[in-house]
């Protein structure tokens, strides 16, 4: 009895132990994908491929941490598990902290998914890995310690941690931690669950040192019976139910990103959505009912055709409801339907393994594959025709609607008519005009034609470069036409005038941020010199092929291939005249292009006398307090020109902002004066720093 007695603390401290363990590491598994995310996007242009990327990564690394767990308890004994797990905690430890080296910025836009991979594997490879083996790894030995209680628990308790670690991070870690502060408080953390760990692993060594004690049997002594082996097709049933899920996690944050910003917040809602289905279903099969999520699914793709074939339409809150809740009854049915087939125990580590393993998969089918593919963004086209027949497979087939319908005609009818307009809304009614279209990593690129009416003579024909669905310049076909700027760059604009009246001087230095289809090309002169910076490799391609500003600019021209924020960096001062900003992807804001570091950038390569000319268009975000804070937080002038659409001339709605130290270099630029802003001195504006933008809230409030 004082044997027990004494005992009994030590068997609850050792409890506690390894619910802290599980509990650190799950919060910590979570919560570093938006903290090393949000280091390494402004190195790649704060493209939403970035975001896929690094989930493809922790998706493939949990796949690997869970086979290693599964390998270690099935064929390791307790000691050699032990010794194996506190040898790699001893070398994850030797990485820290995991914050990567500036050194690991690109020079250039080439394989920037492969350096991601390699920058990712280098910084947090092992410490994720280790924290990914921890769940189940850490379960199987509170199982093999307490033989006669249920590890569900520290499921549950894992679940919570990984909720929590997601959900804190946009809301308290990234608005009070600088970017460097997060990656190193995660990594103090980590020592924390280290030591946990590396107790609970030293226990079944120092057991086995003694040698009366009864050491716990490894899962090598129950035998399984061949004939209750799930068979091949289940098997990948449950890889294609993971993998469908993990797809439209990614083509969802994708397709969102692409459209409004890339963001943490974008990222993180859309996983915790995912997470959330796979805690209700596997919490509690009763939780989801295949009827009412079945026809949940079906309505929500119904909802996201019609805003996708809206043409924007809608509000972009109401875009990113409407597509959370596809994602969200997307993901439902699909681990709903994983929990329905789950095996028996004695084979739940297999499953588990089968669905990370579709994970993974899913993750390399987004990232990797539907980039060689498809010219365009289809797999969320693809992802929403699947959601619809699952839909209407998990209906027809629940119990209710079989008593109902059995022999009804009319559900079918509908069902396949609503098949055809989902099959036509994704991919019918699409214009012929593209003569040509690519995709990488860096988004959709097309190059398409249309005749421009003209009321004085016949139509003429324009070409443009569209980047998603935003037009990134066009050119004239005529001869006599080729070399008059036309879109956001036309004369009217601030850019336009900008050039115009500095290049009646002495020869211009100008810097451009974004090729696009070259058209400040068209302003260049003998004697001018002319710098581009551009990322995109397709981009440079296109412009060079399907239109002639880079060919018949008659200045000299450089063109940097990289980001251009990293490229300033790294270069001595350029002492540009002008130096225009228009490197924004669709409507989609690469942040770190805007912030307070940045202009002080820009403004090293401007001669004291130049200017600054930012495109803040955007149909989703206004940007323009955005500019006025930096400007009021330095000191500088600046001027908002909007510009009137005038369609024969070849002039689009835009709107510039002007920046220059002289008050004076602002007062020739003449826009459409009444969609002119300005702020007074008492207005609060926002200033967005490389460690803090509030890209929510500046979203536009009416559209």
């Amino acid at each position: 009895m004082k044997a027990k007695s004494t005992d009994l603390p030590e068997q609850r401290g050792l409890a506690w132990c390894f619910a802290m363990a599980i509990f650190i590491s799950a919060f910590l598994v979570f919560q570093v994908q938006p903290v090393i995310s949000k280091v390494i996007l402004p190195w790649f242009g704060g493209s939403p491929a970035v975001w896929t990327s690094c989930l493809l990564f922790f998706q493939t690394a949990l796949f690997a941490g869970y086979a290693y767990a599964h390998w270690s308890v099935s064929r390791l004994s307790p000691k050699w598990q032990g010794g194996l797990h506190l040898l790699l905690i001893a070398v994850a430890l030797c990485v820290l902290p995991i914050t990567p080296s500036p050194d690991w910025k690109p020079v250039d836009g080439a394989w920037p998914t492969l350096r991601i991979l390699g920058i990712l594997t280098t910084s947090v490879g092992l410490p994720y890995f280790l924290l990914a083996s921890s769940g189940p790894l850490l379960q199987a030995w509170f199982g093999q310690s307490f033989q006669n209680r249920s590890p569900y628990r520290l499921y549950a308790l894992s679940n919570t941690a990984s909720m929590l670690g997601l959900l804190t991070y946009p809301f308290v870690f990234e608005p009070a931690f600088t970017t460097l502060g997060q990656g190193q408080l995660w990594s103090l953390v980590f020592i924390v669950f280290a030591l946990f760990s590396a107790w609970l692993a030293w226990r079944p060594i120092a057991r086995a040192s003694r040698p009366n004690e009864t050491q716990p049997a490894t899962a090598t002594a129950a035998a399984v019976d061949p004939a209750t082996i799930p068979p091949v097709g289940s098997r990948l049933g449950w890889l294609a139910l993971a993998a469908y899920g993990t797809a439209m996690l990614l083509a969802t944050t994708n397709h969102v990103c692409q459209d409004v910003a890339v963001m943490p917040l974008l990222w993180v809602i859309p996983l915790s959505l995912y997470l959330l289905s796979f805690i209700i279903c596997f919490d509690n099969p009763r939780w989801y009912s295949r009827y009412w999520f079945g026809r949940g699914l079906v309505l929500s793709t119904m909802l996201a055709t019609i805003v996708t074939r809206s043409g924007g339409m809608f509000p972009v809150m109401v875009e990113i409801v409407v597509f959370f809740a596809l994602l969200l009854m997307a993901c439902m049915v699909c681990h709903g339907e994983l929990v329905r087939r789950r095996p028996d125990k004695s084979h739940l580590t297999m499953f588990y393994q089968y669905c990370a393993a579709g994970g993974a998969l899913g993750g390399l089918l987004v990232s990797l594959i539907c980039p060689q593919l498809f010219n365009e963004f289809l797999e969320m086209n693809v992802g929403m025709l699947i959601a619809y027949l699952l839909g209407l497979y998990v209906v027809g087939s629940s119990g209710a609607v079989a008593r109902r319908q059995e022999r009804r005609l009319a559900p079918y009818v509908v069902g396949y008519a609503g098949l055809l307009a989902i099959a036509w809304g994704q991919f019918g009614g699409t214009s012929n005009s593209a003569i040509a279209a690519s995709r990488n990593f860096y988004g959709v690129l097309t190059v398409a034609e249309q005749e421009v009416p003209d009321a004085n003579q016949s139509p003429k024909r324009l070409r443009e470069l569209l980047h998603g669905r935003i037009q990134h310049g066009s050119q004239w076909l005529d001869e006599e036409l080729r070399r008059v700027p036309t879109t956001y760059y036309a004369e009217e604009t601030a850019v336009g005038q900008l050039l115009r009246g500095m290049g009646e001087g002495a020869s211009l230095r100008v810097g451009v941020i974004g090729l696009g289809a070259g058209t400040l090309a068209a302003y260049g002169r003998a004697g001018d010199t002319f710098r581009f910076y551009e990322i995109n490799p397709d981009v440079v391609e296109i412009a060079q092929r399907y239109f002639t500003y880079l060919a018949d600019l008659p200045a000299e021209s450089d063109l940097v291939l990289g980001d251009a924020r990293i490229s300033l960096e790294r270069e001595s001062p350029q002492a540009f005249d002008v130096l225009v900003l228009d490197a924004f992807s669709g409507d989609a804001v690469p942040a770190h292009l805007l912030t307070v570091e940045a202009v002080e950038i820009y403004l090293s390569h401007i001669n004291e006398g130049g200017a600054l000319a930012i495109h803040i268009s955007n149909r989703h975000i206004d940007l323009l307090p955005v500019v006025a804070g930096i400007c009021r937080h330095k000191g500088l002038h600046w001027k908002h020109v909007p510009t009137r659409m005038n369609l024969g001339n070849g002039v689009g709605t835009c709107e510039w902002v002007v920046i220059s130290r002289e008050a004076a270099r602002l007062q020739s630029l003449e826009g459409e004066a009444a969609k002119a802003r300005s702020f007074g001195q008492d207005e609060q504006l926002p200033l967005w720093t490389d460690n803090y933008s509030n890209i929510i809230g500046s979203l536009r409030r009416a559209e």
